[in-house]
């Protein structure tokens, strides 16, 4: 247990540097980080407070990981993005991808109402009551440290892709033309709606997915 909290920690600390990052890749590889050391810290424990929240972090962190990271990739690959600047215009050019991509770090940041929130709930109250002495002290900080993190590194993202300073492009004829941030696809706009109104509907459920979550525990001990 120990052991894992401490690497779990770790992780952390290596998305800490991506809060500085201008490379995209670079930057959502340590996001990557932050969450997988997050889920982590909430596993490191023992007893129910532990699976329910690791699970419920696990859930919706998970996918809200998968999918934020594939349209950002999708988006930066069409438009031979690779810098954090270069994502200025995205609000403004295509309004409902930069829509999925704030709905989705909702769920990654953890805001309260999100299955996420509660999942970093239940992992502090997991720490509270069941350890005394540094195990506590280390995790609950740590828990702490994972969501701020987050939201360090994903909110530079949004804000990047808010602002739409004009940057004009070069034709082949010499004139300027105003560049425009191609969106995503309709398919993609399909499995990310499906995908966001899975998570909020467990979200405004949570009760109900908490409760199944602990007779699964139950069961298996």
């Amino acid at each position: 247990m120990k052991i894992l909290l401490f690497v779990s920690l770790l992780f952390i600390l290596l998305g800490v540097p991506g809060i500085r990052e201008c490379n995209m890749k670079k930057r959502m590889m340590a996001l990557v980080f932050s969450i997988i050391g997050s889920v982590g810290i909430a596993f490191a424990q023992t007893g129910q407070y532990a699976l329910i929240g690791g699970l419920q972090q696990l859930l919706f962190r998970g996918l809200g990981l998968i999918l934020f990271c594939c349209i950002l990739s999708r988006v930066c690959k069409k438009n031979d993005i690779q810098n954090l600047d270069a994502l200025n215009g995205l609000g403004r050019f295509a309004p409902y991808t930069y829509m999925w991509l704030v709905l989705l770090a909702v769920f990654l940041i953890g805001v309260p109402g999100t299955g996420t929130f509660t999942g970093i709930l239940y992992t502090q109250m997991g720490y509270m009551y069941g350890y005394v002495g540094i195990i506590g002290i280390v995790g609950q900080i740590a828990n702490v440290v994972g969501m701020i993190v987050v939201c360090l590194v994903v909110l530079p993202i949004l804000k990047e892709g808010f602002l739409s300073g004009e940057k004009a492009l070069l034709t082949d004829e010499g004139e300027k033309q105003l560049k425009r941030i191609k969106g995503l696809s309709k398919g993609w706009h399909v499995l990310t709606a499906v995908v966001v109104l899975t998570l909020s509907v467990l979200s405004i459920y949570h009760n109900a997915w908490s409760s199944v979550v602990t007779r699964i525990i139950n069961a298996l001990m």
